[in-house]
């Protein structure tokens, strides 16, 4: 099979198989920040997963998914979706996808299974690099944010005058009357 042939039956059968991967997403205990997306919002960001893989069959471009991976992680970052979780999403697209092309008929021994294992890996890897990216500068600028305070100084508490201490620190008097000086 040629990888023009691949990449075909990726276009025109995927969108029927959306709905299986939509649900495992929803659902998977480890990808519960992609819950709050829209149907069309997780069928838009599998699409785009899926239209690098298509790239990476046809010229296998390192820096391509470079590029595609970092920006991925970044954009992650930047929603507050854990590391973990978008690792996890690729790895559920990985597996749909293996699923998807052996019920199309499509044998995922040898040659195609690498390449497709290899985009999943590099895919992932470049991720989690643009997201250790967006993270690394988030604390630099926190970093500048933060101004050293001077350290306050300690308060002067007022002298206390005999009148003015609490029962507990009065003298008792020889005659067993509290409070009284003396006498």
């Amino acid at each position: 099979m040629k990888a023009a042939d691949i990449i075909q039956i990726i276009e025109k059968e995927l969108p029927q198989y959306f709905s299986g991967l939509i649900q495992e997403v929803r659902t998977n205990l480890g990808t519960s920040h992609y819950r709050r997306l829209s149907d069309e919002e997780l069928s838009r960001r599998i699409v785009a997963v899926y239209h690098h893989l298509e790239e990476w069959i046809a010229g296998r471009e390192d820096s391509a998914i470079r590029i595609a991976g970092e920006d991925l992680g970044k954009r992650r970052f930047d929603e507050g979706v854990p590391l973990g979780q978008v690792v996890l999403a690729l790895v559920l697209e990985e597996k749909y996808l293996s699923q998807f092309l052996s019920n199309a008929g499509v044998s995922l021994e040898g040659e195609w299974a690498q390449v497709i294992v290899e985009y999943f890996q590099k895919m992932i890897y470049n991720t989690a690099r643009g997201y250790e990216t967006a993270l690394a500068q988030s604390n630099r600028l926190a970093q500048r944010a933060t101004v050293p305070l001077k350290a306050p100084e300690p308060a002067k508490l007022p002298s206390r005058t005999k009148a003015d201490k609490p029962e507990s620190d009065m003298e008792i008097s020889r005659g067993g009357e509290i409070g009284e000086v003396g006498g």
